[in-house]
């Protein structure tokens, strides 16, 4: 089988997702390359069943410890996997005639849900073959008829997921400011009391040692997705508090205690978040504790992802689309 992964030309979560299943796809000995379709022109010849890819800019996307080859053409015979947020690609490869198409769920939230309204468009999606990065994702997705198994994605490199055992705890609070508009009041209430550090404008290196060093990861966003940033803060000892939405709902996405899920009203409350930052500095070790099988699995995740690839592999290659 080859493979065409698509994938947009900027570096977040989900094209480094994207990025790392083309790379688990080449070293199980597959042929996979990647489409970037924010930068491309894809042209289809009806006669040949082929496509042509022109790009009109070069790509810029540099993601560690993930090769790729960039697609210039592909035939009917390809599996075309795309990301969730390109839910309208299904009509338009549906109408070429092309079969082999699998959507990668990386988010629920995120995705163009209105296109699932429109009856042509929910009749190409259920033609296509569907996994899931988290267990949000696939409930979500399953009471629309879009069924599929889970295929989430690793943190970090093994070389770097060792955890941080004895590194000095520097600093009290780290949040990300992108995640957080609304937030600034309760924001400076807090900074009256303890150190925080905005994770804004930074490299990994730099998001790293800011997690290392901090005691709490303080995560106001919605949860779309299995996120990266609170399992890497786990990895580094830092404590994730995150918003009690979207994946944060799920024990299985998520298995932290429930105290460390609040709800959004919670959230905008600083003498609230005061008590329970006062609550985990006091208990940080006990805390710590309860996330060490999370931080086990996050380990592991690599592992479990290269064999989530392979058994995915085994199944496509039975041609499970329907026409």
């Amino acid at each position: 089988m080859m493979f065409v992964i698509f994938c947009p030309d900027y570096s977040t979560g989900g094209p480094f997702a994207l990025l790392q299943l083309n790379q688990a796809l080449l070293d199980l000995g597959f042929n996979s390359k990647v489409l970037f379709y924010d930068k491309a022109e894809i042209r289809f010849d009806s006669a040949s069943r082929r496509y042509d890819v022109i790009y009109s800019q070069p790509i810029n996307i540099e993601v560690p410890f993930a090769r790729y080859e960039t697609c210039t053409c592909f035939d009917e015979d390809a599996v075309l996997v795309f990301p969730e947020i390109l839910l309208g690609w299904a009509r338009r490869f549906h109408a070429y005639g092309h079969r082999r198409k699998v959507y990668w769920w990386l988010s629920w939230d995120n995705a163009p849900l209105g296109e699932l309204n429109k009856f042509e468009q929910k009749l190409a999606l259920l033609s296509c073959f569907h996994i899931f990065q988290s267990e949000y994702a696939r409930r979500q997705a399953s009471a629309l008829g879009f069924r599929g198994p889970i295929v989430s994605d690793w943190t970090l490199p093994q070389e770097h997921v060792h955890g941080d055992e004895g590194f000095e705890k520097t600093n009290d609070i780290c949040f990300l400011p992108a995640k957080a508009q609304g937030t600034e009041r309760v924001i400076a209430a807090l900074e009256q009391e303890f150190s925080v550090i905005p994770i804004r404008d930074m490299t990994r290196f730099e998001v790293s040692q800011v997690l290392r060093k901090s005691l709490v990861f303080l995560d106001f966003g919605h949860q779309p997705g299995k996120d990266r940033l609170p399992r890497e803060a786990v990895l580094h000892d830092c404590i994730p508090v995150l918003r009690k939405t979207g994946a944060a709902v799920s024990f299985m996405d998520f298995p932290i205690p429930e105290n460390l899920k609040i709800g959004i009203r919670t959230m905008a409350s600083s003498q609230d978040l005061r008590e329970l930052i006062r609550l985990i500095h006091s208990r940080h070790q006990d805390v710590l504790v309860s996330l060490q099988p999370f931080k086990e699995a996050i380990r592991h995740e690599k592992t479990v992802f290269y064999e989530q690839v392979r058994s995915l592999c085994h199944v496509l290659a039975t041609d499970p689309w329907t026409a």
